[in-house]
């Protein structure tokens, strides 16, 4: 795939995502800078869709029960809505890279690895550069003293 078949969407996350790593605001656990909260530009009504409850408690159960949170069942179908416009991503391709991104044990590099890698997977993307290129930033973010 050349660099003129690499999807839009990709190279947009991609993008954020390095560029949240060299700032030191890519950070695990904060719904405002994780990985698909920096792909949203810190938009965090999205973590209601999966955090508040909708794939945590089963989509469908969820929206059969009384929310406990800000958003309320009619408003669910919105954020999903906004959730995919803003990252071009399924609700589901989302929710893999919020996982991956949040559930991994391993050093920075290697969870960032893994969204990329994930996100390469749904666009086909085979060539190597966009894995390479991140230990390569991790080292530059260490010798700078950032180190989130």
């Amino acid at each position: 795939m050349t660099s003129e078949e690499i999807p839009e969407r990709f190279l947009i996350a991609y993008k954020k995502l390095i560029n949240a790593t060299l700032d030191g605001t890519l950070t695990k656990g904060d719904c405002e800078s994780c990985a698909i909260g920096t792909i949203c530009n810190g938009w965090v009504d999205w973590s209601d869709i999966f955090c508040g409850g909708a794939y945590t408690l089963g989509y469908e159960n969820y929206l059969n029960k009384k929310p406990q949170h800000r958003i309320y069942k009619e408003n669910i179908k919105l954020a999903e809505k906004r959730l995919v416009k803003d990252t071009g991503y399924s609700i589901e391709q989302c929710q893999k890279i919020e996982e991956a991104f949040e559930t991994a044990y391993y050093s920075k590099s290697e969870r960032l690895k893994s969204v990329i890698e994930l996100m390469m997977k749904y666009d086909g993307i085979t060539d190597p550069q966009y894995l390479e290129k991140i230990d390569k930033l991790y080292k530059i973010c260490e010798e700078n003293g950032r180190r989130k």
